[in-house]
């Protein structure tokens, strides 16, 4: 599903799970991932193995409605759209110290 890049994780999780029925694993996935990026404390080894639950469960859906093949190849294009294929060179060498 496409989405705006203003879109922060949690409203994008929302109008996935409104849009596709039993997508519940993604949403608790993203909460899990939103609590773990942006929290102090630290997450416990139950609530890790949960996410990756959330996480295979996520998958087993994508794959029961969309080919290996074509899930992998959106993951390459979007790969190539998001990262530089080369970096640029430098300005000047860079001195050995």
């Amino acid at each position: 599903m496409k989405h705006k890049d203003t879109v922060a994780p949690l409203p994008y999780a929302r109008q996935v799970k409104e849009r596709f029925t039993g997508n519940e694993p993604f949403m608790r996935l993203t909460v899990k991932f939103e609590e773990a990026n942006y929290s102090h404390h630290e997450i416990a080894c139950g609530y890790a193995w949960s996410a990756l639950n959330d996480y295979n469960d996520f998958l087993k859906i994508l794959f029961s409605h969309h080919g290996k093949f074509t899930l992998l190849r959106k993951y390459l294009l979007s790969l190539i759209n998001t990262t530089p294929m080369a970096m640029p060179q430098p300005d000047a060498p860079a001195q050995n110290i």
